[in-house]
């Protein structure tokens, strides 16, 4: 049995707004930024026809924010729910929808767990680490980015190469031990761009048992690469790569009362996201493709027994492979098509139900933004989906911007979406 939703956004009328506390570090529905999330493409706010926020490299830093999840709780329209201190299970929802309904993007590659039961992504591994910018779509949007999109999309990126070799490194130390480093090198040439960073962070905690003694601790290490290189003018490769390996302490119901308190339980996460594409122009620089392959692994232990004796519990492993082509064709001024296909398979596997279970879906997209008046921009597209197991649905969306002047928008949006159930 499949599920499918339908969501109708609201009509917004967006007007400067001076916020003081958190909400000042992002800038909701910024009129003067360039946004890629929307349409896969790098357009102006202005143009949007779905509420969007972004937090920015100095929104970040301001924020002295660890883990990512407490930045987009300071956002409007997003929730976080985490089951105690960092690294435990962190769930975050755009606008009332569930949190696997929300899309996870990190370096432009979509991110979930195969092997949760709700084929989400748990934020509680995520550390603000290398990110640098953060954009936060609201409402459907499943005809671009398929399954999942239902709620909204979460992109997230990591520092890219400046123009000149850069290398940059930060130590913060703490109450309970505390720990942060983080460093992160990398520059252009002519042709070759190249970064790395990484982070680590630690922290004794306390425990998550009312009266407690044992602390539950956490630790994280991650690592972002970049590498580009220009074969021709008109051809780059772009490879990326994300890593991430964290361990969390929690309390737990140990025999032999198998009531809530002090135990020695821990959980083990290990995220991979891997990215190598091909960019070419064709048509005199009107016709843009990409051509990629996206890769994203997750392997979770858990460890469970009375403190000082925690013995393996589970292990679950997720995988999901894909193929993509993605073309965009500019005409009649800022008019864009934006078409593509997906080839994705999907695969879990546990110890506690040694079956491998796996899933095929084939996709295919195109959408068209254009101004067809002053200051009225129109989208519109339709997604295929074939999935395996589930059959073939459309997934169609609507919407439009009407900047009535500079400072003055009017966003309407409708939306459907489709998700299987998980394997």
């Amino acid at each position: 049995m499949h599920s499918r939703f339908i969501r109708l956004g609201a009509l917004l009328l967006h007007v400067p707004v001076f916020a003081a506390g958190s909400f000042a570090l992002a800038a909701d529905d910024p009129l003067d930024e360039v946004i890629v999330v929307a349409t896969r493409l790098p357009v102006a706010a202005e143009k949007i026809g779905n509420a969007v926020s972004v937090l920015n490299q100095r929104a970040i830093e301001q924020s002295q924010a660890v883990v990512a999840s407490d930045l987009l709780a300071t956002l409007p329209g997003v929730s976080v729910v985490r089951n105690g201190g960092p690294g435990t299970p962190t769930a975050v929802r755009i606008r009332g929808a569930e949190a696997d309904e929300t899309l996870v993007l990190i370096d432009g590659v979509q991110i979930n767990d195969p092997s949760d039961p709700a084929s989400g992504f748990d934020f509680g591994n995520l550390l603000v680490g290398d990110i640098t910018r953060i954009e936060v779509l609201r409402g459907p949007q499943s005809t671009l980015y398929g399954s999942q999109a239902i709620g909204g999309v979460i992109d997230i990126v990591t520092a890219e190469p400046e123009d000149e070799i850069v290398g940059k490194a930060a130590a913060e130390y703490g109450s309970m031990n505390s720990t942060q480093l983080k460093a992160g090198v990398g520059g252009r040439s002519d042709r070759v761009s190249a970064r790395l960073g990484g982070s680590y962070y630690r922290t004794d905690g306390i425990s998550t048992y009312a009266r407690g003694t044992e602390d539950d601790s956490y630790r994280n290490a991650s690592f972002a690469g970049r590498f580009g290189y220009e074969l021709t003018s008109q051809m780059a490769l772009d490879l990326r790569a994300y890593y991430a390996n964290g361990k969390v302490n929690y309390d737990g119901f140990a025999p032999p009362s198998f009531s809530f308190g002090d135990a020695s339980d821990y959980g083990k996460t290990r995220q991979f996201v891997g990215y190598g594409g091909l960019n070419f122009v064709l048509a005199g620089g009107r016709l843009h493709n990409r051509i990629a392959y996206q890769q994203t692994d997750t392997d979770r232990d858990t460890f469970s027994g009375p403190v000082g004796a925690a013995t393996p519990a589970a292990n679950y492993k997720g995988e999901n492979r894909r193929l993509e082509y993605q073309g965009s064709w500019q005409f009649v001024g800022d008019s864009t098509l934006v078409f593509g296909a997906q080839h994705e398979k999907s695969r879990m596997h546990s110890n506690t139900d040694p079956t491998l279970a796996a899933v095929k879906l084939d996709s295919f997209y195109v959408q068209l933004q254009a101004e067809v008046a002053r200051g009225l921009t129109l989208t519109a597209g339709d997604r295929y989906d074939d999935h395996e197991s589930f059959g073939s649905h459309h997934s169609p969306r609507v919407a439009a911007a009407w900047s009535l002047q500079s400072d003055t928008i009017l966003r309407a949006s409708w939306g459907e979406g489709f998700k299987a159930p998980t394997l």
